[in-house]
């Protein structure tokens, strides 16, 4: 496989922009990087062959595969083109091989900007803005955040990196070196601070919140489904499309948050490795390292050829050096990892009976209390279930007028379904939209119109399914 993807990228790059090449000037490419692959794994039936015949099967296999088009201008004139396809495949390819650390230089600037957008009064207001507006604004603010995560997960990558270089040290030093030397002097460290000292993260929390306001109103929405509509969105989808726009824009917000976390983390594992490996060089593999290892030496010097089972305390005695007066009648050496191994320690059985647990005898009036909270209040879960009861068919729609209210659940139903406009039922959504009566073309302002719905008055309004 990397022979194609290699010879791919050298094509897409000698095209340039007019994503065209001689078929004799592809050929002599793709033979090129057919020959810097000596050692690329091939087929058995084209292991000993020629590399003219190697390359033509790459460039037959690219053509099969629509990467390349044959473009024959005339009989003696023939040109290859690069498929539209291909240039994302290999810009995809080329985000994951590369580490970004140059585009971790605008970090600060991405959400910055994102920030600013945000935080322009009336930015996501519908009264302020138009339909084109709206939907121009949301989808700038999601392709940058979706960069930012990008960036985030390049810093992330980094870390993993150093984590992996400090896992092959070799010497205290080269682990201090990277720790507080290498560590510290990247961009990812600069995008951490960004973060953290800058105050970014609050401000990304209040421009979360400008955007969690713009998804509960409906005049927002309707406003950005307008601008959707006007770009070819269709009448059904628009609305929907323009919710999870929305939706959008608050994940990559929060996504940002869950980011930093992963990189705090990501960071404090590599501080605790650093300790760790220093520890293990300086302690374990220094001084009394060394220490025991000159002991080995002295005691093969002195007592060669003979084994430690024929030695007593008076030979070991006669050491001269460091090791003068050394009596060891047994000798236990630890190495490997049962010089690293700790002790086991058993945990002790505990009871998990809840037989002994005393427990205060239940506050019947608390619990009547929050029966009566749970009973009255206005859910978008009990909103969902009535739209579902009275309008089955998506696109229906039903007047106060019509509704009949027979008891005080009903009614909290009914101002629920007035409170909220989406909510899953059964697993799946249902969407609705409440008009009131002032908000209607032929409305007539001289006065207001008024339905009793059950034991109240309400102000007329149309109830209508959306999805």
């Amino acid at each position: 496989m990397p022979v194609y993807v290699d010879c791919a990228d050298r094509l897409e790059r000698a095209a340039g922009e007019s994503a065209r090449l001689e078929l004799s000037e592809a050929r002599d490419l793709v033979q090129t990087v057919v020959a810097e692959h000596p050692d690329f794994d091939w087929p058995e039936e084209e292991a000993h062959a020629d590399i003219r015949v190697r390359a033509g099967k790459v460039f037959n296999f690219l053509l099969e595969t629509s990467w390349l088009e044959d473009r024959p201008e005339s009989l003696y004139e023939r040109w290859v083109g690069i498929s539209p396809a291909l240039r994302p495949l290999l810009y995809m390819l080329r985000e994951l091989a590369s580490d970004s650390i140059g585009e971790l230089q605008t970090f600060a600037d991405t959400l910055d900007g994102v920030c600013r957008t945000l935080e322009t009064d009336g930015v996501l207001d519908a009264a302020k803005q138009s339909g084109d507006a709206l939907r121009s604004t949301v989808n700038d603010v999601n392709t940058r955040l979706a960069h930012a995560i990008s960036q985030l997960h390049s810093v992330e990558k980094i870390v993993h990196g150093f984590e992996q270089r400090q896992m092959q040290s070799r010497t205290g030093a080269e682990t201090l070196q990277l720790f507080y030397s290498e560590f510290y002097e990247g961009q990812h460290i600069v995008c951490h601070e960004v973060l953290h000292r800058r105050g970014l993260l609050n401000r990304l929390y209040r421009a979360c919140e400008v955007v969690r306001e713009a998804e509960r109103n409906p005049f927002a929405q309707e406003r950005l489904a307008e601008g959707l509509r006007a770009v070819g969105v269709s009448e059904e989808q628009a609305w929907t499309t323009a919710g999870e726009e929305l939706a959008k824009v608050i994940r990559a917000l929060g996504g940002i948050r869950q980011r930093a976390d992963a990189v705090d983390a990501r960071i404090a594992s590599f501080h605790q490795l650093s300790r760790q490996r220093f520890f293990y060089q300086s302690e374990m593999r220094g001084r009394r390292p060394e220490m025991a290892r000159q002991l080995c030496e002295a005691i093969n010097e002195r007592f060669a050829g003979r084994r430690f089972s024929d030695l007593d305390g008076a030979p070991l005695a006669a050491l001269t050096g460091p090791w003068r007066g050394l009596l060891a009648p047994e000798v236990e050496l630890f190495h490997g990892l049962a010089s690293l191994r700790s002790a086991r320690r058993v945990r002790q059985p505990v009871s998990l009976s809840l037989t002994d647990a005393s427990l205060p005898p239940p506050d019947e009036r608390e619990r009547a209390r929050l029966l009566e909270v749970m009973r009255v209040a206005v859910t978008p879960m009990r909103a969902a279930r009535l739209v579902q009861k009275i309008l089955p068919q998506k696109g229906s729609s039903v007047s106060t007028s019509e509704i009949a209210v027979e008891d005080e659940k009903t009614f909290l139903d009914l101002i629920a379904a007035a409170s909220f406009n989406h909510d899953f039922v059964d697993g799946a959504i249902v969407r609705w939209r409440v008009v009131l009566s002032h908000e209607m073309a032929d409305f007539d302002r001289a006065a207001v119109p008024r339905d009793r719905v059950g034991g109240w008055k309400v102000e007329r309004f149309n109830l209508s399914r959306v999805a």
